[in-house]
């Protein structure tokens, strides 16, 4: 199975720099068709990158011949990114599709990977009920459990005895015992707290480093109870409920990812939301030549890119003044592309939005990180990042209030 790419990928394909580097996508259906046609579409990349590869590299081209085969062999989602040059040798497949492209370079093109890592994200998946109780890792693929120090049920969590008295059981096979709900209430709702604890601590020791979203599968009572106890921030309002002790990991990521395609579309709108409103009051630009100098001051929070535009033109490299051309020249380099890994390497947000996500006419937004307008020096404000615009979107599309379990 290929490697499914991470932010780290994209960031260590940023840094690469032993030219010439071969990129290239091509589209993908995991079908002996599908197949077929992936097969096709890499000879004629093949043939491409041998072409414009200087006589001294076209070896670059069998490599690019055997990683793609291996690639198209293994693959099982909707688009495929080879990577190579002397020294790299990469695939990875991926859940969005996009067209067939092929870039030869001083630098690997990286935007449309990019955009795939924004739109298959890693996500967790915490099944919990006083019988068992499983963390799962997971992408727009499948779920993994995740081996860690989280209690495994009721009893392993506090103590078989402790329970007994006020939760009725009976034996499953390997005499396990399996908790249902007879006994004084109040003392099963306690027990059941107690017990929620310590699945939250167990959660948090493991997850208190990440930022992905976490989604519970459980009935509304537990949803409940952990939230009143959960730290991580990254707690999704909306659960999958029910009972998922019996649940398949294939049915359970079936229910689960919709969640997180849900999250994606709203990000994605807060995202619009933002730069509609930073172009509104000045705190935002759509002009090349500003993103350049922002980026020169380190003034800029972010940097939103459109999927289906591509503009070309100049950067100073010791000004890092922007001149915006036509059409590519011997000299010219792919604008979005240049400057998102400029800003990347500097901390700033780097977001590729669709068509449908695109704020107006705007060919580039850039978001600043002080409240001044684009070309004003910094006079020391207050940072108003963009990220908070789009946390604050965020809470108010998943907020904390929602009832457990719904949709």
């Amino acid at each position: 199975m290929l490697k499914t790419p991470t932010v780290t990928d994209v960031f260590a394909l940023c840094d690469q720099q032993d030219s010439p580097c071969v990129s290239v996508y091509l589209p993908f259906e995991a079908t002996p068709g599908g197949r077929k046609a992936a097969r096709i579409a890499l000879k004629n990349a093949v043939d491409a990158a041998r072409t414009t590869l200087p006589t001294e590299t076209t070896h670059l081209a069998d490599q690019l011949q055997i990683l793609g085969e291996s690639a198209v062999e293994y693959a099982h989602g909707r688009g495929l990114a080879l990577f190579v040059s002397s020294k790299w040798s990469l695939s990875f497949n991926v859940y969005t599709s996009w067209p067939e492209r092929v870039e030869v370079g001083k630098r690997f093109t990286v935007l449309p990977l990019l955009r795939a890592v924004g739109a298959q994200p890693r996500y967790y998946v915490l099944a919990v009920s006083p019988n068992h109780v499983q963390l799962h890792e997971g992408d727009a693929y499948d779920l993994t459990p995740i081996r860690g120090q989280i209690p495994h049920s009721l009893s392993d969590a506090l103590g078989e005895e402790r329970f007994l008295p006020h939760l009725g059981r009976h034996s499953a096979a390997g005499n396990a015992p399996v908790y249902h709900g007879h006994g004084d209430r109040k003392e099963q709702q306690s027990q059941l707290r107690r017990f929620m604890r310590a699945v939250e601590d167990g959660v948090w020791q493991e997850l208190r480093q990440a930022d992905a979203p976490l989604i519970l599968a459980c009935v509304e009572r537990n949803a409940a109870l952990f939230r009143e106890v959960c730290r991580y921030p990254g707690l999704v309002s909306r659960c999958v409920p029910g009972n998922a002790d019996h649940m398949t990991l294939a049915r359970l990521h079936e229910a689960t990812w919709p969640v997180v395609e849900e999250l994606l579309t709203t990000r994605e709108a807060a995202w619009r939301e933002e730069a509609s409103e930073a172009l509104g009051t000045g705190r935002g630009t759509a002009v090349w030549s500003k993103i350049g100098a922002a980026l020169r001051d380190g003034r800029l929070g972010a940097l939103l890119l459109p999927t289906d535009r591509r503009c070309w033109g100049r950067i100073d490299p010791v000004s890092g003044a922007v001149t915006v051309e036509g059409h590519p020249g011997p000299d010219s380099v792919e604008l979005g592309e240049a400057l998102a890994q400029t800003a990347l390497r500097q901390g700033a947000d780097v977001v590729v939005l669709p068509p449908d996500a695109w704020p107006a006419e705007a060919p580039v937004v850039g978001l600043m990180r002080w409240d001044a307008t684009p070309d004003a020096p910094d006079d020391g404000g207050t940072s108003v990042h963009a990220s908070r615009a789009l946390d604050r979107a965020l809470d108010e599309s998943f907020p904390a209030s929602d009832p457990p379990g719904t949709y």
